[in-house]
């Protein structure tokens, strides 16, 4: 088989299955649209998504009382005591406090590993 055969021959398998399924129809095209534009949508949503992420776990470098009674399963009370006792810690060792919140990484590495998701 020559190279202008088989050239011929795979050229007319791809018109047929052009043909088959539809491309070059209108209803192909707006399919296709249909389905770039979509593609665009998630794309943007996912791009969204990522960014919002990142700017969450940049901001939230502060854990409140609202964050330690949720992760020690304390009273708001004892949630206060919790940070009143880490922030008198950190102010030991001559670091800069903030009353009612404590630093997310201090927090997490005193609690032994534990975590806050959001």
């Amino acid at each position: 088989m020559s190279m202008e055969e088989f050239k011929a021959m795979m050229d007319e398998l791809i018109a047929e299955e052009e043909e088959r399924l539809g491309i070059g129809t209108e209803e192909f095209k707006e399919r296709h649209k249909e389905t770039v534009k979509r593609h665009e949508e998630i794309m943007e949503m996912i791009e969204r998504i990522r960014k919002e992420d990142e700017q969450q776990k940049m901001t939230k470098q502060f854990v409140n009382v609202k964050d330690v009674m949720e992760v020690c399963d304390v009273s708001k009370s004892a949630a206060y005591g919790i940070i009143r006792q880490l922030n008198n810690e950190l102010k030991a060792q001559n670091f800069i406090t903030i009353p009612g919140k404590i630093p997310k990484a201090y927090f997490e590495e005193k609690c032994y590993g534990v975590h806050i998701s959001g």
